[in-house]
């Protein structure tokens, strides 16, 4: 009797294994777009694989992660989300007209090179709990890094690229009438939440914004994407032009604070 109640005990007391990391499901692949730098990647089972990407904001001080996989998420809403040690919120929705899921998870770079040292990241958080192996980070990481500086380039944000603008782009439209009582995200309300977001807006030569990034993520994954989306839908813009007039690619950087109170 001593000997059973001893080894339920062991039993008891054994830790319990955690899942070995998923792995990489082939080469990563680096997209270089007109308006972002984009590293991705399959994990796990390659028949319902889950897809992990990054991407660098242009200034390179943070790393958008994005998880996408076959799911039910419906509304779209932020939560509590663990990355190793990097504690923040992730933002889930399911894209129009697809039958997946999707999470966005803003971290600064320097976390993101921290976390990709490490063999594996553990990802927890609502209905993600795994860990993925970190090989391929680093080369797909120093491609980005070299995507990101033409980018920078091409959208006259460098040294080089200032100096060539006469008239930088301005707003047509104050950013500050833009937002209402009624913008501010409902969750983001019923739980007290303030937050400064940062974003790079990408002005091209008829004054279109051709994409809305966050440069300093306010740690509330709704706040960030509501900047970006009201930016998106009512912002208006004069185009940026050289010194001999002629209209030319533009970035302009607003911080966007947001408070209940």
């Amino acid at each position: 009797m001593l000997t059973s109640l001893l080894s339920l005990s062991a039993i008891a007391a054994s830790p319990v294994q955690a899942d070995p990391p998923l792995t990489p499901l082939g080469k990563w692949q680096v997209n270089w777009g007109d308006t972002n730098c984009l590293a991705m990647q399959n994990y796990g089972d390659a028949s319902a694989p889950i897809t992990f990407g990054f991407k660098p904001s242009l200034n390179g001080d943070v790393i958008r992660m994005i998880i996408t996989r076959k799911g039910p998420y419906q509304n779209a809403a932020h939560f509590p989300i663990t990355l190793g040690d990097v504690k923040t919120t992730a933002l889930g929705f399911r894209p129009p007209k697809t039958n997946r899921e999707m999470f966005w998870i803003n971290i600064p770079r320097a976390d993101f090179d921290r976390l990709a040292t490490l063999p594996a990241v553990a990802i927890k958080g609502r209905r993600l709990d795994f860990s993925l192996s970190t090989s391929g980070f680093a080369a797909a990481t120093r491609a980005l890094d070299t995507c990101n500086k033409n980018l920078r380039a091409h959208w006259n944000a460098d040294e080089a690229g200032l100096a060539r603008i006469g008239t930088m782009s301005a707003p047509l439209v104050a950013p500050a009438r833009l937002v209402s009582s009624q913008d501010y995200p409902g969750q983001a309300i019923f739980e007290g939440r303030d937050g400064t977001t940062g974003v790079s807006l990408l002005i091209d030569e008829q004054g279109v914004l051709k994409d809305c990034v966050v440069e300093q993520a306010s740690g509330v994954a709704t706040l960030d994407a509501q900047t970006c989306i009201l930016f998106q839908t009512r912002g208006k813009f004069s185009a940026a032009k050289d010194k001999d007039g002629k209209p030319v690619k533009s970035r302009l950087f607003y911080r966007f604070r947001w408070k209940t109170g």
